[in-house]
């Protein structure tokens, strides 16, 4: 997944705040003759709706378009924030080495492991979001020796952070050449990060996994994991 980096305008994690661009494209022209656009933009000030939004706005107004999208920020009224007292790590950790792996869960596995979550998880009817997340949670969980004893005599928490994206209409942006044949994120170097996205016929998911360089390697070769999704 390294090779996606070179297609971004920049690093995303090897920049200091000072003097970097809030957004940032890159056009990458192949020789033949497609193109990929590498993006970047700060967490700052946009989410993954948000971004979505705006990329589909652009790609509107590129065409000519003249409706303007106003977005909305009543949703802080309508959910109001809790005050969470969680210091969670952010920072990226050049000491620990981590792979990012993605696993594509077709259709068809879906709808095996929503049954099989299903009967072994007492929820009859869960969503897919929620069928691939407890298979990926669980999987790193059920390694022998998984409790480490510097977690338990320090108190800490091993921490898995889950970014759902599947609703985000990315496959619904197109600039004039078409809609993308393939969207997706890449490598994050922070341990224990999962990014779900829609497959490019919607009725897929990829789980873009990121762990510890160990764990993966175990991660990687669970049968359970296996059974109902392949990786790249």
């Amino acid at each position: 997944m390294n090779i996606l980096m070179q297609f971004l305008p920049l690093n995303p994690y090897k920049v200091n705040d000072k003097g970097v661009p809030m957004t940032a494209f890159l056009a990458n022209i192949f020789s033949c003759g497609s193109i990929g656009i590498g993006l970047c933009i700060s967490h700052r000030i946009v989410d993954g709706a948000t971004f979505a939004t705006f990329l589909n706005a652009w790609s509107e107004a590129s065409k000519g378009a003249t409706q303007t999208i106003i977005p909305s920020f009543d949703l802080a009224s309508l959910f109001p924030p809790k005050d969470i007292n969680v210091q969670v790590p952010h920072c990226v950790n050049s000491e620990e080495k981590t792979v990012t792996k993605r696993f594509v869960f077709d259709a068809r596995s879906l709808g095996l492991l929503k049954a099989k979550v299903g009967l072994s998880g007492g929820h009859a009817n869960p969503s897919r979001v929620e069928a691939v997340t407890s298979l990926i949670w669980k999987t790193p969980l059920s390694a022998p020796n998984y409790v480490r004893p510097p977690l338990v005599t320090k108190q800490e928490v091993e921490m898995y952070r889950f970014s759902n994206w599947i609703r985000f209409p990315f496959y619904n942006i197109d600039f004039g050449f078409g809609k993308p044949i393939w969207v997706c994120t890449t490598n994050v170097p922070i341990k224990n990060i999962v990014v779900l996205m829609s497959t490019r016929s919607g009725d897929g998911i990829e789980a873009w996994v990121t762990l510890a360089e160990q764990v993966m390697a175990k991660f990687e070769c669970h049968h359970e994991l296996l059974e109902f999704a392949s990786s790249t």
